[in-house]
């Protein structure tokens, strides 16, 4: 859909992507550039963004999801990858840096994935939506820039959404195989039927001047990852890690589960996002959606009134973590009108 600008448009996404062969035909083998068809599977690693599961399964496909540990930074390791590999298998999904978790793939785990992809012969789907939200002095590595055999095989979804702060203007880029960005082509020509010529000048733009900006954006979010991380760490019962990436944080809250609440036992994820929500409107994204039983998923735009009502649900807990109660009674702590109600056995 070039209305002029189009091809301006691909040639960023492609300098941005680091894959410069993206018009040029490529076999990958075994068919897997082919539309996913019923009983193929894609290996997602947990957690994950909640739309891939489903997006596998509109396409056809089985999602095969692939555990990953919280205390080894959520990477994905070789043999775990492979004992999930079938005749079956078509494809991987990468998305580093991850939401929700913030985790971010080092040149070795890509490197390890790129190698088990080639060896059975995988199509990877990388997400990088999120390459410049880096923190600490990191660099993104694409796992197309690993080799020619890799960059074969593997499609980098991106957009100006996140790098830009440019939701509302939907502009995302593929860059991949020829046959295979042409299919996808094909297809969003008759659904979508194409973004319109504002948004894509937009984009445009933003990809040519828009880095002192994304600067400045990563470095308001990086003093807000750290003061949220410290305050969720001096919370009783919950552990975060600190994210390397993106700009959420995934803090590991199992410590409250089996918790009463005013509506009961808190048992899941998601009764403590109800809880929270109702009780000191604080809005957060249970971990369920993203496969995990243990997180909330927390993403503040207004770091002074979330740090404000942080603390105080803080305080709150770390004060009534001190009281005990028999049976099943539930004992409530109402510090102030607006504070946290807690309630334990």
């Amino acid at each position: 859909h070039d209305d002029g600008t189009g091809g301006r448009r691909l040639t960023a996404a492609r300098r941005e992507c680091g894959q410069q062969a993206a018009d040029a035909d490529r076999d990958a083998g075994r068919g897997n550039l082919d539309a996913f068809e019923a009983g193929d599977e894609i290996i997602i690693p947990i957690p994950y963004w909640v739309s891939y599961a489903d997006q596998a399964l509109l396409n056809d496909a089985t999602p095969v999801l692939l555990p990953t540990k919280e205390e080894d930074g959520y990477a994905v390791h070789t043999p775990e990858l492979e004992r999930l590999i079938t005749p079956r298998t078509k494809a991987i999904i990468v998305n580093s840096p991850c939401n929700p978790t913030g985790a971010t793939y080092d040149r070795a785990t890509l490197e390890q994935i790129a190698s088990v992809a080639v060896r059975h012969d995988l199509l990877v789907i990388s997400d990088e939506i999120y390459e410049k939200v880096l923190y600490d002095g990191a660099t993104h590595i694409s796992i197309a820039s690993l080799g020619p055999e890799i960059a074969a095989r593997t499609i980098i979804i991106n957009g100006v959404s996140k790098s830009y702060a440019m939701t509302g203007w939907r502009i995302g880029y593929a860059a991949g195989p020829k046959d295979l960005l042409t299919a996808m082509a094909n297809i969003q020509s008759q659904s979508t039927s194409n973004p319109c010529s504002i948004s894509q000048k937009a984009a445009v733009a933003a990809l040519r001047l828009g880095e002192p900006f994304t600067r400045i954006m990563v470095e308001e979010f990086s003093r807000r990852r750290t003061a949220i991380v410290e305050g969720l760490n001096k919370i009783r019962g919950v552990s975060c890690r600190m994210p390397s990436g993106a700009f959420y944080a995934f803090p590991n809250v199992k410590g409250l589960l089996g918790k009463r609440g005013p509506s009961g036992v808190l048992k899941t994820p998601n009764d403590l996002a109800q809880y929270l929500l109702h009780d000191t409107r604080i809005a957060v994204v249970p971990g369920e959606p993203f496969g995990s039983l243990e997180h909330l998923r927390l993403s503040p735009e207004d770091l002074s009134e979330w740090g404000r009502r942080s603390r105080s649900w803080c305080k709150r807990i770390e004060v009534a973590a001190t009281i005990r109660g028999g049976g099943n009674r539930c004992r409530f702590m109402n510090i102030s009108a607006t504070a946290v109600r807690i309630a334990l056995k």
